[in-house]
């Protein structure tokens, strides 16, 4: 009887392992795909819509599809090392797979096709930028181990390991999707190698045949015959100077001007007139105002400005040109100002775990896999014994 009681609890165990597996594998793929894609964009927060289980079904059927497409033809090629050494094709084969899954699932995703598991324009742009590919594998594989070794302790020694195995698998879930999301960004939008130079051109302007050195040909200038005018000031009689300037008027005498007229105030009267103000009039003499129709003008009747004119058109020329590419199945041209290794993978990458936007989901992702263990542990305490 009591083998026919762990029987049942672990059928209960199981139906709900599975449908909580749904579950979480819907909302790690939701948080796993849209942090690659949005580091592959270029962004450095990523936003995390809510979406439910329905609205993201697909994302884990497409990671668990790129997952199986390679295992049989992984297995085929390293399946000679099984009859040396168990340990050694465990070895080759995960290590080509983690090599192999990255590159398949961008090219997945570039493509917007299931079925272009290998994207040659993608592979050679990733593979191109060497130091950045070598370096993203290689602390994406020490996460990895990091995380199966945490889960191989859980499972075969002590549940003591659950916490740390849960804290593990979910901070290498986001900062996998964020190294080579931003590995992804890197490639597909900067060249690879050292950045070039561009030659200095000389401010001065290139000799002309004409022009001779300052300590030649002094004495040889020509002389030319000047025309002297007498009495110079008679040219200018036809323009008198009083009539040609406007006429202006001290600002003292315009508002004495403006208050002559009134009678002069007794000092010892107890009701005193307001101080003396400028009238609209005395200003319009002093000091001109701006016409209205300079600060009445429409935008698009205003005077174009050259610079921005041709900022414009070259946005829009660009625009055009990556639309044209993308409708044509081709990759971005890459830029030549490529950033620094610190900037575009050290720098916003392992402190995305602590932006405001990625502790949430983090935390969310904590207790998802909490619950996941949990249930694989209970699986392994009610797995029914096989008799003799």
């Amino acid at each position: 009887m009591a083998g026919a009681g762990n029987v049942i609890l672990f059928v209960v165990f199981f139906v709900g392992c599975v449908i909580w597996s749904g579950i979480y594998l819907t909302f790690a793929s939701h948080y796993f795909l849209t942090t690659l894609t949005e580091s592959s964009a270029g962004n450095d927060e990523v936003s995390f819509p809510s979406e439910g289980i329905l609205d993201g079904w697909w994302k884990p059927l497409l990671m668990l599809w790129v997952l199986a497409a390679w295992v049989v033809p992984l297995g085929i090629v390293t399946g000679p090392l099984l009859a040396a050494s168990p340990i050694a094709f465990g070895i080759v084969f995960g290590l080509l797979f983690l090599l192999i899954y990255p590159l398949s699932l961008f090219s997945v995703l570039y493509a917007q096709n299931w079925f272009m598991l290998l994207h040659p324009q993608v592979i050679g742009r990733l593979l191109r930028h060497t130091l950045a590919f070598v370096y993203v594998y290689l602390v994406t594989l020490i996460l990895l181990t990091s995380a199966g070794t945490m889960l191989a302790l859980m499972l075969g020694m002590s549940f003591l390991w659950m916490l740390p195995a849960t804290l593990a698998i979910a901070t290498t879930l986001l900062l996998y999707a964020r190294h080579w999301g931003r590995l992804s960004w890197l490639a597909l939008n900067f060249r690879a190698g050292p950045k070039r130079k561009k030659k200095r051109e000389s401010t001065s302007p290139a000799p002309t045949s004409r022009e001779q050195p300052a300590s030649e040909g002094v004495d040889d200038v020509p002389e030319v015959d000047v025309e002297t005018v007498e009495d110079a000031p008679a040219l200018y009689a036809a323009v008198p100077l009083e009539e040609s300037l406007p006429e202006t008027i001290p600002l003292g005498e315009a508002l004495g001007a403006a208050t002559e007229h009134e009678p002069a105030e007794d000092e010892w009267a107890t009701n005193k007139k307001p101080y003396a103000v400028v009238d609209d009039e005395v200003k319009a003499v002093v000091q001109p105002s701006a016409p209205a129709y300079a600060t009445e003008i429409a935008e698009e009747d205003r005077p174009l400005e050259l610079s921005r004119y041709y900022d414009e058109k070259a946005r829009k020329e660009k625009e055009a040109e990556e639309r044209k590419r993308a409708a044509e199945g081709k990759m971005p041209a890459p830029s030549g100002k490529r950033p620094s290794f610190q900037a575009a993978l050290l720098r916003g990458v392992w402190e995305f775990m602590i932006y405001a936007r990625t502790i949430p989901v983090w935390l969310n992702l904590i207790l998802l896999t909490f619950v996941e263990l949990g249930f694989l542990l209970l699986l392994r305490s009610f797995w029914p014994a096989i008799p003799d």
